[in-house]
């Protein structure tokens, strides 16, 4: 596999084509992905309990759950079957999918203030590290009632995103939600291993080994 340039900063350092690619490539080495459940404009109150819901169900597989607003941000959470999750994303203009993964090889065009605020969130929320679920939950579920996105700027700035953003649209801060079942978790770590993009020992998320490969092709 080999990136051009454009492809490479095109499918990692924007929030949307990241979450594309991440779906798209477990599916191609073998994690035969299928939509589990879809919900559409999730705001207010109902909205946020019933994004808590899908993130909370018990599900027999590994589940990508991927969150979309499309005026503002795109994140995928990888959730395992003991409901622990992780979360995956770049962000346009910010940091790309590897530094959020604390990889060697990444971006970030952040500094000063910015950057430490979102170093701190980075601790707790990336790196491949089980995020707190129930305050994640809780802050997106505060941002989803507010009642436009230009009034949004506190609670936005409570997540995992991107500290500084100011919101001038008179849009909803809603979310479209896809559930996507992994059947077959495995054949995407032995492709992986296969070709020692990982090793023998790696039994970390699936979006983390995925990202690896994709660091391991990055032009020079």
């Amino acid at each position: 596999m080999t990136f051009s340039r454009f492809q490479f900063d095109n499918f990692f350092g924007a929030c949307g084509p990241t979450a594309k690619y991440l779906v798209g490539r477990i599916q191609d080495l073998g994690g035969h992905v299928e939509l589990l459940a879809e919900e559409k404009g999730l705001y207010g109150a109902n909205g946020a309990a019933k994004l808590t819901q899908l993130v909370q169900a018990t599900y027999p597989n590994p589940v990508l759950i991927n969150v979309v607003n499309d005026a503002i941000h795109e994140f995928v959470l990888e959730r395992a079957t003991d409901g622990t999750a992780a979360l995956f994303q770049g962000y346009l203009g910010a940091y790309d999918a590897f530094w959020w993964a604390e990889f060697d090889r990444s971006h970030v065009s952040l500094s000063g203030n910015e950057l430490s605020t979102l170093r701190d969130l980075r601790t707790t929320y990336g790196g491949g590290r089980a995020v707190p679920l129930p305050t994640l939950l809780a802050n997106l579920g505060t941002f989803m009632q507010v009642d436009q996105l230009r009034n949004a700027g506190i609670a936005w700035r409570a997540l995992p995103f991107l500290p500084r953003e100011r919101f001038n649209d008179d849009g909803l801060p809603s979310f479209d939600v896809k559930v996507w079942q992994i059947t077959q978790p495995q054949a995407v770590l032995s492709a992986l291993r296969a070709r020692q993009i990982i090793d023998q020992q790696f039994a970390s998320w699936l979006c983390l080994a995925v990202l690896k490969e994709a660091e391991n092709a990055a032009p020079q």
